[in-house]
């Protein structure tokens, strides 16, 4: 039996396309549930429910994105456990092969799932630290002004607000469940740096704010005398 080695990089998407999907079903499928292959990556479950379909002509073009069947398409979206307010409508994603039919006798696990799921918020807190250039430039700016100067100044954080976004800020009071800090935080892998005891001395008890001040000082000063 002859060994098939697949060239390329592997695609991410499982499935087929809406129009093979809804093609094949009576009323083009309303009232039926699909869902993507790459939303099966989050434990809170995704899905949509066909409302309304329309057909679009095929485009006579060399470009594979477009000469290929798509369909416009209203549905019910629940994405990471959260339904949409509205009605949603697609006819950019609907030619990839990704979609995939829910059985009916599965549609009831799926409600199931959506009524038991409690979605995964990350919790931000509600100001960050600037980074050490911007940092040092406001610090300047207040010297300036003649107001405080904080060793490091905060700024409000936004976020956005779209439904595919899980993640807020926090409340007065609350304690976020994650922080985002200007640091080279933990490494991906520890265990490169677990031997080098060398250079440890170097970079233990350093503050990223004070030495990216003194080295735009020195540079100030360079440029000053030359």
């Amino acid at each position: 039996m002859p060994k098939i080695v697949y060239v390329g990089k592997p695609s991410s998407m499982y499935g087929k396309t809406v129009w093979e999907i809804v093609g094949n079903l009576k009323n083009y499928g309303v009232g039926r549930l699909i869902t993507r292959s790459e939303h099966l990556r989050y434990s809170e479950p995704c899905f949509e429910k066909i409302v309304h379909v329309e057909a679009e002509a095929i485009r006579e073009t060399t470009d594979p994105k477009l000469n290929t069947r798509r369909v416009m398409i209203w549905t019910e979206r629940v994405f990471r456990g959260r339904r949409y307010p509205r009605l949603v409508q697609s006819v950019s994603a609907t030619y990839k092969p990704d979609f995939r039919l829910i059985p009916k006798d599965e549609e009831t696990e799926w409600y199931k799932r959506l009524a038991e799921c409690k979605p995964n918020e990350r919790i931000y807190d509600r100001y960050v630290p600037l980074p050490p250039l911007l940092n040092l430039i406001r610090k300047e700016e207040k010297k300036i002004k003649g107001e405080s100067v904080e060793d490091v100044i905060k700024v409000p954080i936004e976020i956005n607000h779209e439904m595919t976004n899980v993640a807020r800020i926090a409340e007065e009071g609350e304690i976020p469940t994650h922080k985002l800090h200007m640091d080279l935080g933990e490494p991906a892998s520890p265990s490169l740096y677990e031997n080098i005891e060398i250079c440890r001395p170097l970079f233990e008890n350093r503050d990223p704010y004070k030495d990216e001040e003194a080295r735009i000082m020195r540079l100030i000063k360079k440029k000053k005398s030359s």
